[in-house]
């Protein structure tokens, strides 16, 4: 994770650090600043949408490829950007569809910036830039309110809220200490106020945020491990819960009634956690070969009945990588069917917006679509030459966004792969 201060060289969090080591060599990760200064000259610059009529933003649903050209938007399925991305999400929003990436160099004098880019989706899963935000740290984490053109983000142990209104423009609408069991909101007037002098501040980060469906809550977790639950848009503290994992949280889910978190855990659990009264009422594990996987990715199901989640074992040299998928019963805790899907371990998961299909990034640069009844092998390509860092599914649930630590974002039809070869090899392990 993020923290404010780092190193010159480029930094990864601790997961993608991980499988940096274990899958690519002391020389690539080297020499990954000096490929993005002879990409410098290559580099898709990133630009400003050119002015519409707000009237135009409201009606527009789909951008297809003649309104772009009339609007004198570039529809890619490929850009580069001018800082290494650590993360993306997308706008389940079948009006707003849109896109945001967030990454940068950090604090110390590289050269290189810090920002969050938004895209929107257009037609044959290509996509258009708008605009980019620029922040005084790396971005870590990135997440919106669904149907509002409202981002989220954490720097430090603060949460900044921004809307985007087009054309450039950006409102700071919120910050808060999440550190704090207070009610600390404010509202913003510059980016440049948000670095807190307080050391016992900078020891905690905050590294996931999300909103409610309602959009009436906002959840957060830092890395004390403690969910916290705040009102939207006041940001009154409402509740803090202890999760009781006793190592750095990887990822975590709100299910749809806003009743329950799921989190996952370098500790190698998984724990779904009633924030009502503040119980963890599962605790899942899972092993295999005698060997405790660890929970690296965690999702909700649409109708909230299920939990999917992803699970790998890192190669070592007594036992080789792989990835597990796995669906679990959600009132329960019981595991309904798993399978092995990837014999190299998942650096990112992610469930489409309908419900019908998970999909994996993993360690060898590739992401993997799977039918989520059965986990059999829908689409697998290869996007990015370094370690991929986000993906998201598209608000129909068509495509595929991925970033990659290489300053990459790619979208991908979901079954357009020019091979369709099954690679067979890894799905019965």
């Amino acid at each position: 994770m993020t923290t404010l201060e780092k190193p010159a060289k480029l930094e990864l969090s601790k997961d993608q650090q991980d499988e940096l080591d274990s899958n690519t060599t002391a020389k690539t990760r080297k020499t990954s600043t000096s490929q993005k200064k002879k990409k410098d000259e290559t580099t898709t610059v990133v630009s400003s949408s050119s002015s519409a009529s707000k009237k135009e933003e409201k009606e527009e649903k789909i951008v297809s490829k003649e309104e772009s050209n009339k609007l004198n938007l570039e529809v890619l399925d490929f850009t580069t950007l001018a800082y290494p991305i650590f993360c993306c999400s997308t706008s389940n929003s079948a009006e707003k569809q849109l896109i945001a990436v967030g990454g940068g160099g950090g604090t110390s004098k590289t050269g290189i910036p810090n920002g969050i880019t938004l895209f929107k989706w257009g037609q044959d899963s290509k996509f258009h830039t708008l605009d980019t935000y620029n922040t005084i740290d790396c971005i870590p984490f990135v997440t919106f309110l669904d149907n509002k053109n409202i981002f989220a983000y954490p720097i430090g142990s603060m949460c900044y809220i921004v809307e985007y209104l087009g054309d450039s423009k950006f409102k700071e609408l919120k910050s808060f200490d999440s550190s704090q069991s207070t009610s600390t909101s404010s509202t913003l007037t510059s980016s440049t106020s948000s670095t807190s002098s307080d050391k016992k501040d900078e020891k905690y980060e905050l590294r996931f945020i999300k909103f409610s469906k309602s959009g009436e809550r906002l959840v957060t977790i830092g890395s004390d491990n403690v969910v916290k639950v705040w009102s939207y848009p006041s940001i009154q503290f409402i509740k803090s819960i202890p999760t009781s994992h006793s190592d750095e949280i990887t990822d975590f889910d709100l299910n749809p009634a806003s009743t329950h978190v799921v989190t996952t855990s370098r500790d190698k659990t998984c724990k779904i956690i009633n924030i009502l009264n503040g119980k963890v009422e599962n605790t899942l594990k899972y092993k295999q070969k005698n060997q405790d996987l660890a929970f690296r990715g965690c999702r909700f199901s649409q109708n909230g009945l299920y939990l999917y989640t992803a699970q790998s074992l890192p190669r070592t040299k007594t036992f080789s990588s792989c990835t597990i998928l796995s669906k679990w019963e959600f009132s329960t805790g019981k595991e309904e069917f798993s399978k092995q899907v990837a014999t190299v371990n998942n650096t990112s998961f992610e469930l489409s917006p309908d419900g019908k299909r998970v999909a994996i990034g993993t360690a060898d640069s590739f992401v993997s679509v799977f039918d989520i009844d059965t986990f059999n092998l829908i689409d697998r390509w290869e996007p990015h030459t370094f370690v991929i860092t986000g993906i998201c599914f598209s608000p129909d649930s068509s495509s595929i966004f991925s970033t990659s630590a290489d300053y990459t974002c790619k979208s991908h039809k979901i079954g357009s792969s020019k091979s369709k070869k099954i690679v067979s090899y890894f799905l019965n392990k």
